[in-house]
């Protein structure tokens, strides 16, 4: 049984030894409370980022957050859905569905083939974001070929990338007016080691983003950390998930990339707290009533006359996309709620009356 040194006791702790009876062992120092019992500290940590530590509220409650799915969804069947995919393709680069999303892009010389979900995934600041993949760089690697995977479009995000044989983590910012990749290679990796080898078999692709910094981490390894400094930083963090394959100067060969699955997530609630625009009774040519991605949580009909066109769109410069139109065809003064229940748009929004007045209150985030 342990034993219990007190000679140190004050009114509130004392240290406690516990003692083997091996020759071999050691006191470990440790404090009990004013009542005797033992005081223990416990600290959950990132196993992977272990600079990362769980947190607690100042109410003394655990931190706790959910993961939303944003965007990504399943490549089942045959055939790619389009309402949540889009695949551009030069030469003979193609899709095929088959369970998963398998690009290649055949043997005509220089083709492609991009794959870029048809949402992007909302940040939200303060809240990290996640994007994952099981994917298989299908073919061996090849001299003029480019394969890449992760959150990002043409101008800014973070991405995996297997340019010939070489193995790169990557951050693109258009923050001086064009894109501009921030690529470090295996062999200058800051993570488990500094070099990666890619599997030829399936693995488990994990880009960890926030405001401050983007962890790359495959099969569970760390694999490099990037501090997004001012210059590194994207100008946003809205981004698609995006896979393509690249083949260029003249290479024929049939390279290829084979995704199982691929999503982002956000930790914390998929609603934040919404604002709200009230137009008064009138038309108008056009209302920019966020610059960014948000979504629509509902719209309240104050007024309305006959023939008033009211259209949300998904734009900051026309009517297109639209999210939603409503044409009155009659005159009503009666206010009429409707709940959109948290309709999504990427680019921004946008509301137009047209044809006759109608007064609108529009509530979104």
């Amino acid at each position: 049984m342990p034993k219990r040194d007190q000679s140190t006791k004050d009114s509130k702790s004392a240290t406690l030894y516990a003692k083997r009876t091996d020759t071999n062992a050691e006191a470990y120092p440790v404090l009990i409370d004013d009542k005797g019992n033992l005081e223990v500290n416990a600290t959950i940590c990132d196993s992977i980022v272990t600079k990362r530590c769980a947190a607690v509220h100042p109410n003394r409650s655990i931190a706790v957050e959910s993961a939303t799915r944003l965007v990504g969804a399943a490549f089942d069947g045959d055939t790619l859905d389009t309402n949540f995919w889009t695949a551009t393709s030069t030469g003979t680069g193609s899709i095929v569905i088959d369970g998963e999303a398998d690009l290649a892009t055949g043997t005509t010389t220089d083709s492609t083939i991009t794959l870029v979900s048809a949402r992007k995934a909302r940040f939200v600041t303060c809240s990290p974001m996640e994007f994952k993949a099981v994917a298989e760089f299908h073919s061996a690697p090849d001299t003029d070929n480019i394969r890449r995977l992760g959150a990002y479009d043409t101008d800014n995000g973070f991405f995996f990338q297997l340019d010939g044989s070489t193995f790169s983590v990557v951050s693109r910012t258009d923050k001086t007016g064009s894109p501009v990749d921030n690529k470090i290679d295996s062999g200058s990796f800051n993570g488990d080691s500094t070099t990666y080898t890619l599997k030829t078999t399936a693995s488990k692709f994990l880009i960890q983003y926030s405001g401050k910094t983007v962890s790359f981490i495959v099969d569970g390894a760390s694999v490099h950390d990037i501090n997004l400094t001012h210059d590194l930083r994207p100008t946003t963090m809205t981004l698609p998930i995006t896979a393509e394959v690249i083949n260029d100067n003249g290479n024929i060969t049939n390279n290829e990339l084979h995704i199982f699955g691929t999503s982002i997530v956000r930790h914390g609630k998929l609603e934040t707290n919404p604002t709200s625009y009230y137009h008064a009774l009138g038309t108008t040519s056009g209302i920019n009533l966020k610059l960014t991605a948000g979504a629509v949580q509902g719209v309240i009909l104050n007024n309305c006359e006959n023939g008033a066109v009211v259209t949300l769109s998904d734009s900051v410069t026309d009517l297109t996309d639209t999210l939603w139109a409503f044409t009155s065809g009659v005159k009503f003064t009666t206010p009429t709620s409707l709940d959109f229940k948290g309709l999504p748009f990427s680019t921004g929004l946008r509301l137009t009356v047209s044809d006759d007045d109608a007064s609108i209150t529009v509530i979104y985030e």
